[in-house]
């Protein structure tokens, strides 16, 4: 498709339809301009966003000098957007609340890959995710496993976060081991009070069989009568946001996770749009369990760094806090669109991006440090020092987008976003005028 053609089909479909961030004026090299966004560039053409969403292919030989000077200062940004799976985004106030998430069977279809007895290995698979379980199971049984295990994938997907879930950067899947009890869950590194756990060093999902609801009767297993899938879609949010981890508060790492368990759920769907019913019914549960659910000073809260929560007498009432603070950034805050948490996440999604563009850039000036400390009168020091020549010039270090190593200063970075304009006591003021209505409707247990 030419530019002029592109131009035609635009005008037809409005230009207005859809308004992306990023847009602006291309001009190729007869003068005609396009507004639109660039996606991606393979070093001979380019893929434009259009504003009515349609993605096209255009040679960059074929556009202004100005336009091919952009694409190269843009080259970084576009492999690290690459490297991380990300795609284009509307502005959060362009963006639509789903009413329900529904997984369809073909997402979940699971097929049997590998069969060892002798070790006690079954690994299904399907199209996101790898499950290394130690018993096989019946078709159906493995099948609903696995349907939890996609339909969270697919709500954090389809959430207004702008988050693309896809499997860390080397892997093809998500992975899960599935223990048969406790002990070899333990020993496999599993923290002993835990129900699963998503660890981000391997980057695996590690949980046993009973947490899963699985009860083994005779030679086979089945799922409890009374199971619930709180603990599974908790962890597996966790798995499925794996690259946001490390650049957001812990509050946000762990209340985002429980905001996807206290969603109604039920046979791989999602009920979005019964939010507030599945808010009221987690709160009560934590009362049921002996912690009463109440406002609290949120100043220290948001900001609190994964030493100091780690170091709370009380976890749980940590994570009920972390929860209530998410559903009102996405329910309640302002017009109750949520759009300030959205912005946050694209702020998020900013320094991430930052953050990838920094590795590659480390990884290079690590490879030409090498060759410079090979070079002929390069001397290496202890310490990793070194000495050399005069005359020669090693490597410069990159500079990281916060001016030093990762650390909790990174994951707060962001946080005023979710402010706005506001100062903490405004945000605390309307935040417990939005939630006491709901704190008092709650139903005392007996």
């Amino acid at each position: 498709m030419s530019l002029r053609q592109t131009v035609s089909v635009l005008a037809a479909l409005f230009l207005a339809s859809i308004a992306y961030g990023e847009v602006r004026t291309w001009t190729d090299v007869a003068g005609r301009k396009l507004e639109a966004q660039l996606v991606a560039s393979d070093g001979s053409n380019v893929t434009l966003l259009l504003t009515n969403g349609k993605e096209v292919p255009y040679p960059i030989t074929k556009l202004s000098s100005a336009d091919q000077t952009y694409i190269k200062g843009m080259a970084e940004r576009l492999r690290a957007t690459s490297a991380l799976g990300l795609k284009p985004l509307p502005p959060p106030e362009k963006r639509v609340w789903p009413v329900a998430v529904q997984t369809p069977q073909s997402a979940v279809d699971v097929t049997l890959v590998q069969s060892d007895e002798a070790r006690g290995l079954y690994v299904y698979q399907n199209q996101a995710f790898q499950f290394r379980a130690q018993a096989k199971f019946l078709p159906g049984l493995m099948y609903s496993v696995a349907e939890t295990f996609e339909a969270t994938r697919r709500l954090i997907q389809e959430l207004p976060w702008g988050i693309t879930c896809r499997p860390p950067e080397g892997m093809k899947f998500y992975i899960a081991e599935l223990y048969r009890n406790r002990a070899a869950y333990i020993a496999a590194g599993g923290p002993p009070q835990s129900g699963g756990v998503y660890s981000t060093r391997d980057r695996i999902f590690k949980i046993p069989f009973e947490s899963l609801g699985l009860e083994q009767r005779g030679k086979s297993f089945t799922r409890a009568d009374d199971y619930t899938t709180g603990t599974l879609v908790h962890e597996i949010t966790h798995q499925v946001m794996h690259d946001y981890i490390n650049h957001m508060p812990t509050w946000v790492v762990e209340g985002t996770a429980e905001y996807a368990q206290m969603l109604p759920y039920k046979s791989g769907i999602f009920r979005v749009a019964a939010s507030a019913s599945g808010f009221k019914e987690y709160l009560e549960r934590f009362w049921g369990a002996g912690i009463q659910p109440r406002m609290f000073d949120i100043a220290p809260f948001i900001r609190m760094r994964r030493s100091e929560w780690d170091a709370q007498t009380s976890l749980g009432r940590a994570y009920m806090q972390s929860c209530m603070l998410v559903y009102y950034f996405n329910h309640l805050d302002g017009d109750g669109k949520g759009i300030n948490f959205m912005k946050f996440m694209d702020a998020t999604r900013e320094q991430m991006i930052a953050w990838q563009s920094y590795e590659h850039d480390f990884d290079r000036y690590r490879k030409e440090m090498d060759e410079f400390l090979k070079k002929p009168g390069v001397e290496r020091l202890e310490g990793g020092m070194f000495r050399y020549p005069r005359g020669m010039t090693p490597p410069a270090a990159p500079k990281s987008p916060s001016g030093q190593q990762m650390s909790d200063n990174t994951a707060m970075a962001n946080v005023d976003v979710l402010l706005g304009e506001r100062t903490v006591e405004a945000v605390q003021a309307e935040m417990a005028a939005k939630l006491g209505p709901i704190l008092k409707s709650l139903k005392e247990p007996e």
